[in-house]
């Protein structure tokens, strides 16, 4: 119990604390809010461009990413723009694709990664034969059908390219509720583009695979690639 002004003077003092570590958090919290909204409408806007140009629209003047392609999950309400690359300053604004493999669309196996606790949070909803609608640039849409899902180790499992045919492999963290990012599980999404044959969750993990880099080299060929580091 408070028993004179002394202690009524500390209180206020530590009222005061804390009530301006809260105004500097929602602050901070309006902030990366609208800076979300900013580069989401910067990256969409990009986007448009690109379809009608051909060549690489960066968002921002200083980006060292581009949008290559806009994905679509009409059962589950989803929408996102694809940008060039896997690295975390790309991944804080959207999906990447994995530069060492075809470009999203393009013939082969194309790998786009993302956060779980983000962008691509809606993986674990998906379901085997769901559809995602896939626009390019130069190609117009593609369907994609989803195939297999799966739980991978990062430190044991290598992903298999296909050469042939058109295939999307969708990668994030796992668990998708885990309270520390990180870690070397990652959830697995495969899909094929219709019309195609179906393929198995057996052809697509391949453990004597090295793994690659997560951005461009063109020194590794197209036919394996490592599930991507990602950071949660």
């Amino acid at each position: 119990m408070l028993t004179g002004s002394a202690d009524f003077k500390r209180l206020f003092r530590l009222s005061t604390v804390v009530l301006l570590i809260a105004c500097s958090l929602l602050t901070d919290g309006i902030w990366i809010l609208a800076k979300a909204w900013l580069a989401e409408g910067l990256i969409a806007a990009a986007w448009l461009v690109t379809t009608s140009h051909d060549q690489r629209i960066r968002p921002w003047p200083w980006a060292d990413t581009w949008p290559v392609a806009r994905m679509e999950v009409p059962r589950l309400g989803v929408k996102r723009h694809i940008l060039a690359g896997v690295s975390g300053r790309t991944l804080a604004f959207a999906p990447g694709w994995a530069m060492q493999t075809p470009p999203p669309g393009a013939s082969g196996t194309s790998l786009v990664a993302g956060h779980r606790d983000t962008h691509f949070r809606f993986l674990k909803n998906l379901q085997q034969g769901d559809r995602l609608l896939l626009d390019t640039p130069h190609d117009g849409q593609i369907i994609y059908r989803v195939t297999a899902s799966a739980i991978v180790d990062q430190r044991q499992d290598r992903l298999k390219n296909d050469a042939a045919g058109r295939g999307l492999i969708l990668v994030t963290c796992y668990p998708f509720e885990a309270l520390v990012p990180g870690g070397d599980l990652r959830f697995v999404v495969w899909a094929e583009a219709e019309p195609g044959e179906l393929f198995g969750l057996e052809s697509r993990l391949n453990p004597k695979i090295t793994p690659g880099p997560n951005e461009a080299d063109p020194n590794i060929p197209s036919s394996g690639l490592s599930t991507p580091r990602l950071s949660g």
